[in-house]
């Protein structure tokens, strides 16, 4: 296991709840000190403690596509690193709880100017 691993703090934001599935979604926040550009991460809780962790950028949080915008920033490891810290803070209070990152296809619309 990791014991130290360079990540942002995370910060609170608020706790949703949808009320056709029942899902709690806990969202958080961090600010990337290489880019200055705020991040969220979703801790959504499903049945049998399970929750998925999804993150993206501020900027694109209103995009259907927010989950598949690239920033082109280079700083991947410290941002999961940064969902892991929430991870092993949502488990060290429940020790039976599983995660699952939820992934996207990527949409970079730098490299989609090239290629379109």
């Amino acid at each position: 296991m990791i014991e130290q691993y360079e990540h942002y703090p995370a910060s609170f934001v608020m706790r949703s709840k949808d009320l056709s599935t029942l899902r709690i979604t806990d969202i958080w926040r961090f600010k990337s000190t290489k880019s200055n550009k705020i991040y969220y991460i979703e801790m959504e809780h499903f049945s049998d403690n399970l929750i998925a962790v999804k993150f993206y950028y501020i900027g694109v949080r209103l995009s259907e596509n927010r989950y598949s915008i690239m920033t082109n920033d280079n700083e991947p490891r410290r941002i999961v690193y940064s969902c892991f810290e929430l991870m092993r803070r949502y488990y060290l209070k429940d020790n039976t709880i599983s995660f699952g990152f939820v992934a996207a296809s990527d949409i970079d619309p730098i490299k989609k100017e090239k290629t379109g």
